[in-house]
C-alpha cells in the first residue's frame, strides 16, 4: 500500500492521473476476468492462424483485443496502429514501441519523431507527456481498427473510442536507447471506463507462480497487416495457434512462440497484442508481442518474441491495482493495497497538503 500511495503521489504533483483499482473492485474483476465463450454464455473462441497467412477473426473472439492509433502530429489522417489486451475497466496493456521509435540519434517519439526528454522518468518508468497522449486513441469493440480497413472488409465503423489519461512505459529509462529493450511493456489508463459486454471483456493477468509449460498451446490476435493478401490489409482483426518454444538465453523477461502451422508471423499493427493461453478454463495474457521476423521473410523457423507478463505482475500490480490474490487460512491477498486504496481515497486533496509542501521543501524533481 505505501508503494501505491508514494507513486500516485508522485503522479499527483506532476499533474498525471492515477488510477488504482481498490480492493473489492481487483476481487470482483477476479471473478470475472478471462471467463468467456461456454462460460459466459457466448459464442466459442476459434482457434487458428493469424495475420501473415491468417484467418479472419470477429472481435467477439477475443473481446480483449483493442487497436491502438497514434496519430501523427498535423496530419490525422496518418497513424500508426497497434494491437492492445484489456485488463480492466481502466486500463489497457501494450507494447511500449507503439509510442517511442529507435533512430539513429536516439529514441523520438512516433508521431513527431521528436526526441525523448528523459526527464519525464520517475526512476525506471517513464510518463508520456501530454502532446502524445492527445494523439492517441484507443478502439474497442471492433473487428476493423481502421476506416480503411471496415470499408474494405464492409464492416461498421467503431464507435466505442477512448482517450488515454496516462501511459507508463515500464523500465525503458536505464536504457534510454533501444525502444525494444525489455521489457518492452505500457500501461493505458483510459480517460473513461469501459463498459464489459460480449465484445469488450478482459482478461486474466498470469501470476509469477504460474507456469506455461514449453510447447502450450497459445493464441495470439492482431490487427496488423498481412502482406500475403497484397497492401492495405492493416486493421483487420486476424488470429494465430502458436506454441512456446524453450529459450534459455531470453531469461525469465521473454516468452518465444513459433507457429504451430509455420506460415505466419506477427506483422506491423500487431505489436502490443496479448499472447492468450487457457489457465482453470480462463483465458489469461502470458506475453505482450514485441518483436518477430520480417512478416516478407520465410516463415519455416521464425518466431515471435514477446515480453513475459508474469515477470511484470508485480509492477502491473503498482500501477493498476489489479494484484494477485492469494487466499490462504485467514484469507489474505496478495498486492500493494488495502480496503482503502481507491482512486476516491488517494485523490482527497487533504490528503496529499503535506505531501506537497514536503516536496516543494525537497524541491522534489
Amino acid at each position: 500500500m505505501k508503494t501505491v500511495i508514494f507513486l500516485c503521489s508522485y503522479l499527483f504533483i506532476k499533474g498525471i492521473a492515477c488510477y488504482i483499482l481498490t480492493k473489492q473492485e481487483n476481487e470482483a474483476l477476479a471473478q470475472i476476468c478471462g471467463l468467456y465463450g461456454r462460460e459466459m454464455g457466448g459464442q466459442v473462441p476459434r482457434i487458428e492462424r493469424k495475420v501473415l497467412r491468417g484467418k479472419n477473426a470477429d472481435i467477439k473472439d477475443a473481446p480483449w483485443s483493442v487497436a491502438i492509433k497514434v496519430a501523427k502530429l498535423g496530419n490525422r489522417h496518418r497513424h500508426s496502429i497497434c494491437t492492445g489486451t484489456l485488463i480492466s475497466p481502466w486500463h489497457v496493456l501494450t507494447a511500449r514501441h507503439c509510442f517511442m521509435q529507435e533512430t539513429e540519434d536516439g529514441l523520438s517519439w512516433v508521431n513527431d519523431d521528436a526526441p525523448i526528454d528523459w526527464r519525464m522518468c520517475k526512476k525506471r518508468d517513464y510518463f508520456v507527456p501530454q502532446k502524445v497522449l492527445k494523439q492517441t486513441q484507443i478502439v474497442f469493440e471492433t473487428t476493423c481498427g481502421t476506416k480503411k480497413a471496415c470499408k474494405a472488409y464492409r464492416i461498421p465503423l467503431p464507435k466505442v473510442k477512448r482517450r488515454a489519461k496516462s501511459i507508463v512505459l515500464l523500465d525503458i529509462c536505464p536504457f534510454q536507447r533501444w525502444h525494444f529493450a525489455p521489457p518492452d511493456v505500457a500501461i493505458i489508463e483510459l480517460a473513461e471506463e469501459i463498459k464489459f459486454n460480449e465484445k469488450a471483456h478482459p482478461v486474466c493477468l498470469l501470476n509469477n507462480e504460474t507456469l506455461v509449460d514449453e510447447d502450450s498451446l497459445i493464441q495470439l490476435f492482431g490487427y496488423g497487416d498481412d502482406p500475403s493478401l497484397g497492401k492495405g490489409t492493416k486493421g483487420r482483426l486476424r488470429y494465430e495457434l502458436s506454441r512456446k518454444e524453450e529459450h534459455k538465453d531470453h531469461g525469465d523477461r521473454w516468452v518465444v512462440t513459433h507457429s504451430i502451422s509455420k506460415k505466419n508471423l506477427a506483422c506491423r499493427g500487431d505489436s502490443g497484442a496479448g499472447s492468450i493461453v487457457k489457465i482453470n478454463n480462463r483465458f489469461t495474457i502470458h506475453g505482450v508481442l514485441s518483436r518477430g521476423d520480417p512478416c516478407e521473410s520465410a516463415t519455416l523457423s521464425s518466431t515471435d518474441h514477446l515480453s513475459s507478463v508474469a515477470f511484470l505482475v508485480d509492477r502491473i500490480c503498482e500501477y493498476t491495482g489489479i494484484c494477485q490474490i492469494e487466499y490462504s487460512t485467514n484469507h489474505t491477498t496478495k498486492g500493494f493495497y488495502d480496503e482503502n486504496s481507491g482512486k476516491s481515497q488517494i485523490f482527497h486533496p487533504f490528503l496529499f497538503l503535506p505531501i506537497v509542501f514536503l516536496f516543494k521543501i525537497l524541491n522534489f524533481q
